[in-house]
């Protein structure tokens, strides 16, 4: 039986569970409820099998913080920017129907027609739903770096981790909404070049309740 991880599930889940993983094991060493030497003496295999599980539940945990965080995130109106800044660069564009439909069912007709435009296009979302992630792990590591301060010896140290960690969730929580942008905008540039991608967003969504349109702008 194999086992592989997706480019989607590595990003977006694998690699912010990692990072918490480790803050969760630094914390639980710090706190003697871990003995690291003797989690050291687990088999390798098992250990490795063991840290690739936990990351993977954890960054799905992680993974729903983030995106209630993503609710209050200024996505909505930036997508409404990434398509007028579209329709600016592609005028003829501006009137098609596409443009403005929900960039999940976009997503699957660049699926349908171009499989390799799609990857990069999922690809850059993983990126930009894993910056978001990670700044929430970086949060918690902050809440880490000032109880260090607080209750450590090694004051110096912990100001200065507090201090990198407040920037870089601030980094990564405006990086993801970068990447997130670049893959709105990729998805509308591929599929202007669709045939019949008008007909076939009109007839998917002809009998669409009119409050659930524009579902692109949920920042998922």
């Amino acid at each position: 039986m194999s086992f592989s991880l997706g480019l989607y599930e590595l990003f977006a889940y694998s690699v912010p569970g990692s990072l918490t993983l480790a803050l969760l094991v630094y914390v639980g060493v710090r706190l003697d409820a871990v003995d690291l030497s003797k989690l050291l003496d687990t088999p390798s295999a098992l250990l490795i099998v063991g840290a690739a599980v936990a990351s993977y539940m954890l960054g799905h945990l992680v993974f729903a913080v983030g995106e209630t965080i993503g609710r209050f995130l200024p996505f909505r109106r930036e997508s409404s920017e990434v398509r007028e800044s579209f329709a600016t660069k592609a005028p003829g564009a501006r009137n098609r129907a596409y443009v403005a439909a929900d960039r999940h069912l976009l997503l699957a007709a660049v699926e349908l027609h171009n499989r390799d435009a799609a990857a990069e296009i999922i690809r850059l979302r993983a990126l930009g739903l894993m910056s978001r992630s990670l700044s929430v792990s970086l949060t918690l590591a902050t809440v880490v770096a000032l109880g260090e301060l607080i209750a450590g010896s090694a004051w110096t140290v912990a100001a200065g981790c507090a201090i990198v960690f407040v920037a870089a969730t601030t980094i990564f929580l405006w990086q993801g909404q970068v990447l997130q942008r670049w893959a709105y905008a990729k998805t509308l540039e591929v599929c202007y070049w669709l045939p019949n991608i008008d007909e076939d967003v009109q007839g998917a969504t002809a009998h669409e309740p009119a409050q659930e349109r524009h579902a692109d702008e949920d920042d998922n």
